[in-house]
């Protein structure tokens, strides 16, 4: 055992990791009376419940989410038909810290506008909205096919479709046919736990999902993911497989599902963990605190294969000094960090700017454009 003589030390501490903090988490907007989001950790949690969701597809999606390998989920209330049911929703979420994926399996009959109004409210948030096609509602399946391609063409570049991804088709589970939204749901839980969010299910099987609505040939999957919807596939001797990974984004580099996940839950981790850096003195000893606290994050996530690049400097860069702290945003309050990372999912390298202040009650985060 080495012995220390007396005198003053450094010791380099990595800020803890935020226990706690849960990925592959999902939020299932409900039809249940106003009140209180429900936890559940398990299918039986859903049973006092049911009652109340006589009618609903939501107690098979939840069933199909822990039989796909999720761990934990909420059901929110939420009355699709009231003017301002999904704001007061949303809003709910908001309070759920370890959120950050939403589903809506019991949509109004408006399915369109209700999911983009979804995506609008939703647009600027922390979470991906895991969106289900239309139900087939006639036998022709190119009639179907065209209607679920008009679907997704409506919903490509709207407000919030960078953080939304369309699943394609309907599951059969016995006798019956669920919406994909929760096992895939369950599949990005299964997949957190074994990799981390950086890690997109594609490839991934869907346990407990028996067949598909309507399987897509080779053509139709080609058309489907060129809008781009995420197709479930039969694949002889596999199962059936999630074959997709990409965002409703109209831009390229916002496509890839894996890296826009990663850069969700780095804004949430580091909302978390910095928050309380607010109100400290905006200063030269804060700038290196901070830029401390994110290289040590950032260079977990490098070593856990979430960042690529040869040397962690190639992984991602974090600027916290003079430049980003002009003397009339410190005069503000304001604390700014610049952060780019290079996705392992994505081609390209993403910029964040984080501001900090007792205004902002708490991190923000925007993404310039260029």
């Amino acid at each position: 055992m080495s012995v220390r003589l007396p005198g003053i030390y450094r010791d380099d501490v990595r800020p803890d990791d935020a226990p706690g903090f849960c990925t592959g988490v999902p939020a299932f907007l409900a039809p249940l009376p106003a009140g209180e989001p429900a936890l559940l950790t398990a299918p039986t949690h859903l049973d006092p419940l049911r009652p109340a969701l006589l009618g609903s597809r939501v107690p098979d999606v939840v069933a199909g989410f822990f039989a796909a390998g999720g761990r934990r989920c909420h059901l929110v209330p939420c009355d699709a038909q009231a003017h301002d049911g999904l704001a007061a929703a949303v809003a709910c979420i908001e309070s759920l810290d370890d959120v950050d994926l939403i589903a809506a399996p019991d949509p109004p009959a408006a399915l369109l506008d209700f999911q983009l109004r979804l995506l609008a409210a939703c647009d600027g948030g922390p979470w991906i909205c895991l969106l289900d096609p239309p139900a087939r509602l006639r036998p022709e399946p190119a009639l179907y096919y065209a209607a679920v391609l008009e679907h997704a063409a409506a919903l490509v570049g709207a407000p919030g479709s960078d953080s939304a991804a369309l699943y394609f088709p309907w599951l059969r589970v016995g006798d019956g046919l669920v919406p994909p939204c929760g096992h895939v749901a369950g599949a990005i839980a299964a997949s957190d736990a074994r990799v981390g969010p950086h890690k997109a299910p594609a490839g991934d099987r869907l346990p407990g999902v028996t067949g598909l609505d309507l399987a897509p040939g080779l053509d139709d999957r080609r058309a489907l993911a060129e809008q781009p919807i995420n197709c479930i596939v039969a694949q002889p001797g596999r199962g059936l497989r999630i074959w997709g990974a990409r965002t409703l984004s109209d831009r390229e580099d916002r496509r890839p599902l894996g890296a826009r996940r990663l850069v969700l839950t780095i804004r949430r981790r580091l909302a978390r963990t910095l928050a309380g850096l607010a109100f400290e003195p905006n200063d030269a000893a804060l700038w290196r605190r901070l830029a401390r606290a994110v290289d040590a994050y950032l260079r977990g996530l490098y070593e856990r294969g979430a960042l690529r690049g040869a040397s962690p400097e190639d992984a991602y860069v974090v600027r916290c000094d003079e430049h980003t702290n002009p003397p009339e945003s410190r005069d503000a309050g304001q604390l700014t960090a610049e952060i780019e990372v290079a996705p392992a999912a994505a081609r390209e390298t993403i910029v964040l700017r984080m501001h900090i202040g007792p205004q902002n009650h708490g991190p923000t985060f925007d993404e310039p454009i260029d």
